[in-house]
């Protein structure tokens, strides 16, 4: 098994998806983003992991393509943005894009008006 830290660099080395526009032209949606983040051959559960840290310092609103080959993506990115309360914007696998929520919201709001929940 590969150590979790090598996993990592060969992610962080890995072609970004600017670079392979060309190849990937054919079918890619025509849609307006701040950044892409591309899954590779990842599975769908590595990519939200991955996904997350690459996203955890940006700011509301900012928008992200997601690039996620695996059969599961249409099922499980879906699900993460609800949970996360990030916007599913648009979806055509593997294409997936994503606006961010405020990082201080929880459920959709911020942590203030969740700590005074009944």
């Amino acid at each position: 098994m590969i150590a979790e830290s090598e996993t990592w660099i060969r992610f962080l080395e890995r072609p970004l998806a600017s670079k392979n526009r060309e190849a990937m032209a054919t079918g890619r949606p025509d849609w307006a983003f701040d950044d892409e983040f591309d899954g590779g051959e990842e599975t769908c559960g590595r990519v939200i992991v991955n996904l997350y840290l690459y996203i955890r310092n940006q700011d509301p609103g900012y928008r992200i393509l997601v690039i996620s080959r695996d059969p599961g993506a249409p099922v499980e990115l879906p699900a993460w943005c609800r949970m996360t309360n990030n916007e599913l914007t648009a979806m055509q696998h593997p294409y997936y894009l994503i606006t961010l929520k405020p990082a201080h919201s929880i459920r959709g709001m911020t942590v203030e008006q969740d700590r005074d929940r009944p």
